[in-house]
């Protein structure tokens, strides 16, 4: 019942720990659990399995397992079930114990429930959106290393103008401006900026493959998930773009096509595309 990767393939999971999968799996049946941890202290001078991760499909729900705690009169033992879906103000924030199995349970049945495909799709734009704005700043923050020194020199040019006393243009500081890098470094900024317009609107596609293999596509605006068989099935004006993005160096973005950025995605790195919206590329 608990599936394991090469890391765990030798190893048994603790009784506690396969009593908790085995009672949660007999309430929710469409859930997986992933050996993740094992731990000494179970069984002297032998590694055994201690916690798993839980799936429901292509969802990570969180984590669940037998676990050592202090306590004020010391370590004991017992069970653990984290999930974003708990909150607490103290301690680990989503993590919640107990020694009751029938208590573990229920913890694990109330709180490992799977997002609505609506709230998934949310979810991955919000991360899609935070890694983005952090791209555009570096951009911004390199293109203003690049003008600050030609801040003074430009503003005693403008306050002369004003004054109505002009003075020449520093050729110095026009040769900057006219360089490849001087000008490489303005265009990609621009480029960012633009790509930035059409998702501060929430528009677009998210495309990216899921855990099990399967490509998958978020609608931004209508908030919908689809899994498709190949890219062919994207809409005509986002199929190219995609072939463009996969295949790109993550982190640079292209005007009118879209970026790719990696996120947190049900606890992997995964590679995401967000396609801006418009017409299918007409290439000669």
């Amino acid at each position: 019942m608990i599936i394991k990767s090469a890391k765990y393939k030798d190893m048994e999971a603790c009784p506690q720990l396969n009593s908790l999968v085995q009672g949660a799996f007999s309430l929710v049946p469409s859930l997986s659990f992933h050996a993740c941890e094992a731990r000494e202290f179970i069984v002297e001078n032998q590694k055994t399995i201690s916690s798993v991760e839980v799936f429901d499909g292509e969802q990570r729900l969180g984590k669940m397992g037998w676990i050592r705690r202090y306590t004020r009169s010391g370590y004991e033992n017992c069970y653990a079930v984290e999930s974003p879906r708990i909150n607490k103000q103290r301690g680990d924030k989503h993590v919640k114990t107990t020694t009751n199995p029938k208590t573990a349970i229920k913890l694990a049945v109330d709180h490992f429930i799977r997002d609505t495909d609506s709230a998934r799709a949310a979810r991955i734009f919000g991360l899609v959106k935070s890694k983005y704005h952090d791209i555009v700043w570096q951009y911004n923050d390199r293109y203003s290393q690049k003008l600050k020194p030609l801040a003074e020199d430009a503003l005693s040019y403008f306050i002369n103008t004003v004054e109505g006393t002009p003075s020449d243009i520093d050729p110095a500081m026009v040769k900057i401006i006219q360089s490849p890098e001087f000008v490489e470094t303005r265009t990609n900024y621009r480029i960012a900026k633009s790509v930035q317009k059409h998702v501060a609107k929430e528009v677009g596609d998210i495309v990216y493959v899921n855990r099990e293999g399967r490509l998958t596509r978020v609608d931004i605006q209508a908030k919908t998930l689809t899994r498709l068989e190949s890219s062919y099935d994207l809409p005509k004006n986002y199929q190219e773009k995609y072939a463009i993005l996969k295949v790109m160096d993550a982190k640079i973005p292209i005007e009118s096509i879209g970026f790719k950025v990696t996120i947190d995605l049900d606890g992997s790195d995964t590679d995401v595309c967000y396609l801006v919206p418009g017409e299918v590329i007409v290439t000669h």
